[in-house]
């Protein structure tokens, strides 16, 4: 875990975050006593040094899309297209 390669206790993770009394331990737990949200995982990501990236998966987005139902293109609600930036 790396707040152990870090040697930060769980009552340091709280006091750092500024998250409640425990709530580290109980988040770290093995028995999953809470869980992350949003305001939990962001703060305990930037104590320990942290970030989360997200990537497309080729293979789950191909399972989605064999098995999705296609929505209706009249329903459907289109971002407006930003232009191109021009790289000169």
């Amino acid at each position: 875990m790396r707040a152990d390669q870090l040697e930060v206790s769980r009552a340091e993770l709280d006091r750092l975050t500024g998250l409640a009394d425990a709530h580290s331990s109980m988040l770290l737990t093995k028995s999953c006593m809470k869980i992350f949200g949003p305001v939990s995982l962001p703060l305990m990501l930037q104590v320990l040094g942290m970030r989360l990236l997200v990537i497309k998966d080729a293979e789950w987005t191909n399972r989605t899309l064999k098995r999705r139902v296609k929505r209706v293109s009249t329903h459907a609600h289109y971002p407006r297209q930003l232009p191109t930036p021009n790289h000169e």
